[in-house]
This record gives C-alpha cells, sequence and structure tokens, in this order.
C-alpha cells in the first residue's frame, strides 16, 4: 500500500462521476457525489458550503462510516450523540459508543482500470478498528465500497448493526423517489415507486436466509427531484452484493438531506466479533446518471461483464430446460423428443428440470411441499 497525505480535499474519480472528501477535525466526511467536477471553482465553492454547515445543529458531520453514539462533551462540534450510523457496537465493557478518528489514507494495488483507496479508522478509546475501502471502476462508473471490522479488547465486541455504508448527501433536492424491485416465485422483479417523505424513511429487506431476493432485491434506484425516465433524470443507484438476509433504509430527513444504510441484517441478535479477528462486511456498489436509469443499468452490465461474470462476454450456449414442455411427467421418450427438436432448430445444451429423482419414497410428482 502506498500512504497518501491527508490534505484539504481527497477525490475518487471515474469517467463521468466524482466523489469528494474533505477533512474536518479527526474525522474524513463526504461532501459530494454526483456528476464529475472539472473546475476547481466548483470544488471549492463545495469546502466552503461544508464548512458553514459543519457548525450548524442537527448530526450534520457527514462521515464517511458514521457510527452509533459520541461525546458531545468532549467534541460538541460532531454532534453525534443522535447519529443513528451504519454501525452499533458495544464494547468489551459494556460500553455502546464508537467515535472514529481518522489515522490514514493508502492507495492499494489493483488490476487495471481500477483505483482502490482504504481510510484507516481507530476508535478515541477502545483499539477498535475500521478499515474502509473504496474501489472505482473508471470506465464503468461503479464504486465499490466495504469495511473490515476488528478488535483488541480484552473481550468479545457485539455489533447489533454493522451495515456496509452509511452514506449522507446534504441536501440534493427537497424530493426523492426510488424504485425498488419485489416479487416470488413465477413473479419475480416487479418494480414499484415511492416518494420517500420528508422526515420519514423506506426500508426493504430479505429475511429468507441464503435466500437473497426472495421477496425483494438487494438494490434501487433513486431519482433526485423528480422521478427519471430510462433517458432522463439524476439517478443514484445502489445494490448490495450479498446472498443472506440484508436490508437497504434510505432516509429523507428534515433537512433535505438524503441518508443511505444498506448491510447485512442481524436477526439473530448481534454479531459477535472475537479480539484479533477480522470481519469483512459485503460489498455495496454505487453508480450515478445524469441521463436517467437506463444509463444506470448499463453501468451495473458493463461492469458484471467486464469485472464479474467469467467469459461475460461471450455467447452461451443455446439451451432448452424440461420444465415448461415435460413438467414432472419425464419419461425416456419424452425427454429424446425434446432434445432431438432442440437439436434441429440449433440447440446446444439441455437440462432436466424437477421431477428427475428416481422412484421411491422422495420423489417428487408435483409441487406441493412434502
Amino acid at each position: 500500500m502506498k500512504e497518501i497525505a491527508k490534505g484539504k480535499t481527497f477525490q475518487i474519480k471515474t469517467k463521468n462521476t466524482m466523489m469528494l472528501f474533505v477533512p474536518r477535525k479527526d474525522t474524513m466526511t463526504l461532501i459530494y457525489y454526483g456528476k464529475r467536477l472539472s473546475s476547481a471553482t466548483d470544488i471549492e465553492k463545495l469546502w466552503g458550503q461544508t464548512s458553514r454547515w459543519f457548525y450548524t445543529l442537527g448530526g450534520n458531520i457527514q462521515e464517511t462510516y458514521p457510527a452509533f453514539g459520541g461525546d458531545l462533551e468532549t467534541q460538541p462540534d460532531r454532534q453525534s450523540m443522535n447519529v443513528h450510523g451504519a454501525l452499533q457496537s458495544i464494547h468489551a465493557n459494556g460500553d455502546p459508543t464508537t467515535e472514529w478518528q481518522i489515522e490514514k489514507i493508502e492507495e492499494v494495488k489493483d488490476q487495471k482500470g481500477f483505483k482502490h483507496y482504504v481510510f484507516s479508522y481507530k476508535d478515541r478509546t477502545y483499539p477498535f478498528f475500521a478499515k474502509q475501502h473504496y474501489r472505482a471502476s473508471f470506465e464503468t462508473d461503479i464504486i465499490e465500497t466495504w469495511v473490515e471490522l476488528s478488535h483488541k479488547e480484552k473481550g468479545d465486541v457485539r455489533l447489533p448493526r454493522m451495515d456496509s455504508c452509511g452514506l449522507k448527501f446534504r441536501g440534493l433536492s427537497n424530493r426523492y423517489f426510488v424504485q425498488n424491485l419485489y416479487g416470488t416465485w413465477a413473479s419475480e422483479a416487479f418494480a414499484a415507486e415511492s416518494e420517500i417523505p420528508r422526515g420519514g424513511h423506506l426500508e426493504f429487506d430479505a429475511r429468507s436466509g441464503v435466500r437473497d431476493a426472495w421477496g425483494n432485491n438487494p438494490s434501487f434506484m433513486l431519482s433526485i427531484g423528480q422521478k427519471a425516465t430510462e433517458t432522463e433524470g439524476n439517478v443514484i443507484a445502489g445494490a448490495l452484493a450479498w446472498s443472506g438476509s440484508w436490508h437497504i433504509d434510505l432516509l429523507h430527513d428534515a433537512n433535505d438531506d438524503l441518508h443511505i444504510y444498506a448491510g447485512a441484517a442481524n436477526l439473530s441478535g448481534p454479531y459477535i466479533l472475537e479480539a484479533n479477528r477480522t470481519l469483512t462486511l459485503p460489498k455495496f456498489l454505487l453508480t450515478y446518471s445524469d441521463k436517467g436509469k437506463g444509463q444506470v443499468s448499463r453501468n451495473f452490465h458493463t461492469w458484471a461483464r467486464d469485472y464479474c461474470i467469467p467469459r461475460g462476454h461471450e455467447l452461451r450456449s443455446i439451451l432448452l430446460n424440461s420444465w415448461e414442455g415435460a413438467y414432472f411427467n419425464l419419461s425416456d421418450q419424452v425427454l429424446l423428443d425434446m432434445m432431438d427438436g432442440v437439436k434441429r432448430i440449433g440447440g446446444e445444451m439441455f437440462v432436466i428440470d424437477d421431477g428427475w429423482v428416481a422412484p421411491g419414497e422422495f420423489t417428487r410428482h408435483n409441487a406441493t411441499p412434502a
């Protein structure tokens, strides 16, 4: 890793977008995410506005990884006592508060086309640590972020809440609209869109264990100001890369600030983090478009094909699945007829779906649970 000096501003850039951070006291704050700024004047203007925001009341410090709690007597300007935060930790001695202070910023060597930075934090009082990663794909405008948590306390640290991100965007608009996907078996991926009322929030989740998208999909598109179309509008979109239970919470506060929390859900109680162990939280993927929802989709699709899916740009084999043609009524002749038929029209693969289990106690003849 290469350590980076903590200067007046710190920028994470992709081809069309930018994240802008500024130091405040002993923490790093996120003050901008959106269309890439080319003018130093624009950046300085943001810095000046943010400096004034720090002196208003109501928990306005936009820490990059906010935690529950704080000490108003020793740090009155941070106003963090009422912050919900992305993280809630109960230290080994029972103290339920965490106050981060930035230790260093480093750049990690990564594959071509990526910039990878790590913000290292330590709790002000306890040997409790967080490494917050930002990994930006230049060409696709996708930014991945996740956190590694560890400690050297004399007992276990309990984590009732451990979100992968806690983003706060100040005053983007007075209206926000969220589109999410929901559904169930045979009715997948229906789209719903709702406005987040001022002072309110929208939360959606999945509580089905490893069936992460059963009921809801861990992603969203958020239109700023008015509902975006496929080709027009400003959109922030996110997706949580996690195959277990999860939650995403979007808050529109009384000051018109937007908060985004996303992470694994602790449905069975606090996660127990032992000393000298590292917990790596799921990745949260973020992108921005000023050209509507269609560009958001293309950003995610390109990122997945280029960097996530093996052979993502290769044509797939033409496949026939037995299900709709045969359901549970399988026989040698039925299957051979289907194979011969798909071969004649250029098919290359055949899959036997449900109903293939050999006769016996556990044979499935229909979709009724045993």
